[in-house]
């Protein structure tokens, strides 16, 4: 209905011609749905890859601030077609929200946008044929894209999922090594399995691409002659610790593997429904006699920056195992901790609660088992994390009195009764005031006790 009125119009006005053409020009593609987020495409992976590796890569790097893409595709009108391309970007408005559209370009012109918006025009004109969108996902030092995805499609109709599956960018590796004698910097090659690279004369060291979902622990470096083929020096590998209107097609971004950031909401929780158990996420486990296998999982992986984590779930079967992992960047990563979900007269209705102490910057959560007779919709899994601060210890004797005894930081009179922090800020609240003092609010800390807790 729109291009006929369109046409109608060229017919009858020049005028109203050019504001149409603008018109089709401005008019594109997609909305915009942003629930998590690497360079230039997905590459098609062989079988099933081990969704916790894929966790523990975007773990790695640094936090997603910005996205940059671009879309394009041809429009198709009766016999002709354009074609038409875009750019955009993305930044979260507050944090904890989804990202949103802050600068948006067509055809080289600048769309103003009045505010930040959550998805793209349509196109609504003609038919967008051959529509591909990449995306790279940047840090807020810039440099080089943190991860990347993409899509393609001949055909892209109203209302359309624009589903790009996200997954980290490789990782740039420096190796400081010598050159050997006999062998020029010219020539000078370094392999690790099937990735290469070569030598930086200014650096003096090696460099290497290589893919963050590859484990180099246990493989070897080899510094040889690309000319050839003579191999200088073999070198072991080893771990280092690290710390309503037309319907629009929403851009649907997930991770590779189907694992599941953790975004906190107002700073400390978050909370997933409907979790359910499929062959998209696997992990590698130890089967029966030794033999390794690989089995459904859910994963999610958590930024903590020192936080203490408080996890709690139910609705998973007996036998179903709860594992929280340290994010490494090499070698295995450190269980932290680990749950087998007991039967269910041990566990007040299939509930958990498990504590992570502070410290951690990034851990991965994983989930494997079933799910529980009475819940085939899926289990529940609630995050929640809060910063401490540790006040020394008061100690008897000789050094001073005994601490008050403790019912907890953020207990209230009424369960720790009155303590001598009570009737000393009323006896200064009343010295100040000059009468009687009000009975004081509790805040959510405690003096006296060993530990003061703040929730962020």
């Amino acid at each position: 209905m729109m291009d006929v009125v369109h046409s109608k119009q060229t017919r009858n006005n020049r005028k109203t011609a050019r504001k149409a053409k603008m018109k089709r020009l401005f008019t594109l593609v997609v909305g915009l749905v942003l629930v998590g987020a690497a360079h230039v495409g997905v590459q098609a992976q062989e079988g099933p890859i081990d969704a916790e590796e894929v966790a523990r890569a975007i773990l790695r790097i640094e936090e997603v601030v910005e996205y940059q893409g671009q879309f394009g595709f041809n429009r198709v009108i009766s016999n002709r077609s354009e074609r038409v391309r875009g750019e955009f970007q993305m930044r979260r408005p507050e944090v904890g929200q989804a990202f949103r559209i802050t600068k948006l370009s067509i055809g080289g012109t600048n769309i103003p946008l009045a505010a930040p918006r959550a998805s793209l025009p349509i196109n609504v004109v003609g038919i967008a044929a051959n529509f591909y969108m990449s995306v790279d996902g940047f840090g807020a030092n810039r440099g080089d894209s943190l991860i990347y995805g993409y899509f393609s499609t001949n055909l892209l109709l109203q209302g359309t999922p624009i589903n790009i599956v996200l997954q980290p960018g490789w990782v740039k590796n420096e190796i400081e090594e010598t050159l050997p004698i006999g062998l020029s910097a010219q020539n000078a090659r370094v392999r690790i399995g099937d990735f290469e690279g070569g030598y930086d004369v200014y650096r003096r060291r090696f460099t290497i691409w290589t893919d963050p979902l590859v484990d180099l622990v246990g493989l070897e470096y080899e510094i040889f002659d690309g000319s050839t083929g003579t191999i200088f020096k073999v070198v072991p590998i080893r771990a280092i610790d690290a710390p309503s209107v037309p319907v629009e097609s929403p851009v649907n971004f997930s991770y590779l593997g189907g694992v599941t950031e953790v975004l906190f909401r107002d700073g400390n929780w978050a909370s997933f429904q409907q979790q359910k158990f499929n062959t998209n996420t696997m992990v590698d486990r130890v089967g029966v006699a030794g033999v390794p296998v690989r089995i459904p999982a859910r994963i999610y992986m958590v930024r903590l920056e020192g936080a203490q984590l408080n996890l709690s779930y139910w609705g998973l079967a007996p036998g179903s195992v709860v594992e929280i992992r340290e994010v490494v960047d090499r070698g295995e990563m450190p269980l932290l901790q680990r749950v087998v979900v007991p039967s269910l007269s041990n566990n007040n209705g299939n509930e958990r609660d498990i504590m992570l102490q502070a410290g951690k910057r990034a851990v991965v959560v994983t989930v494997t088992g079933s799910l529980d007779q009475d819940q085939s919709d899926g289990f529940y899994i609630h995050f929640n994390k809060s910063f401490y601060i540790s006040v020394p210890p008061s100690t008897g004797g000789d050094d001073g009195p005994s601490p008050a005894p403790c019912s907890g930081c953020t207990g209230s009179r009424f369960l720790n009764g009155t303590l001598d922090l009570h009737v000393e800020l009323e006896d200064r609240l009343d010295v100040a005031g000059g009468g009687q003092a009000e009975a004081p609010m509790t805040i959510g800390t405690k003096a006296g006790c060993t530990t003061t807790q703040y929730e962020l």
